[in-house]
């Protein structure tokens, strides 16, 4: 039986990167200008960011076998896809609700939903990389957030579990946890790559974002695919 190991789940990432550069390059770039719809309705940027992150493991997948349309591929993905978006959104949004009401700032509840910012005045002054930070941070955010309420209150292979193999919510926590456990090595050094990434994409290199979403669900593809279905 083939060992298990990071190492060797990056290095299928990007075999699989590889596999259909123009698809998989393609969802980045798609990811890149959608991001910043986040600067006109924070709700919506939330949705799109953390949908597009489950999607991705499908366009993975779909990448992986080849014997699928990408479309079909997608259409499968979003039903449970937005369904996940929309639960974490609405725990993003209790937790913005209480703060903007302790800190007595109730007109801000509803730009949650909607706030043009994508005017003239937010563009002036700031340099390439400072537009990138303020266009991209809710998708950064995003994306820490789903990594701490997976982690919270389901696990790494939740998803994957639930869209390939079926399983309901609670069933794909105890098996996503019982793998986690028996594969602690390796999900610690994966956790500390996300954190990483996390981390490089809030202050080093911004504009990677997208492709760190996509990098993110391929190894969430690679990972749940060594455990669960090669064994």
């Amino acid at each position: 039986m083939k060992e298990i190991s990071f190492s060797a789940w990056l290095v299928q990432a990007f075999e699989l990167a590889n596999k259909r550069p123009v698809v998989w390059l393609g969802s980045v770039l798609f990811l890149a200008v959608l991001m910043p719809l986040a600067r006109v309705s924070l709700a919506l940027g939330i949705l799109f960011s953390i949908s597009s992150l489950f999607i991705g493991v499908g366009v993975v997948d779909a990448i992986h076998r080849e014997t699928e349309s990408l479309w079909a591929a997608i259409k499968k993905q979003i039903p449970l896809a937005l369904l996940l978006a929309v639960i974490l959104m609405v725990f993003w949004f209790v937790f913005r609700l209480l703060a903007n009401i302790n800190a007595g700032e109730t007109e801000k509840i509803l730009q949650f939903f909607f706030y043009w910012e994508l005017i003239e005045d937010n563009f002036q002054g700031k340099v390439f990389r400072q537009l990138i930070v303020w266009l991209y941070s809710a998708a950064i955010v995003a994306l820490i957030f789903v990594l701490l309420m997976l982690n919270s209150f389901g696990s790494w292979f939740s998803y994957p579990l639930m869209v390939f193999k079926q399983c309901s919510w609670g069933e794909a926590r105890e098996l996503g946890k019982q793998a986690s456990s028996e594969n602690a090595s390796v999900m610690y050094k994966l956790t500390g790559f996300l954190l990483l990434t996390a981390f490089v994409g809030m202050g080093l290199i911004p504009l990677l974002t997208p492709l760190f979403y996509m990098l993110v669900s391929t190894l969430m593809y690679v990972s749940y695919h060594d455990i669960f279905v090669k064994k």
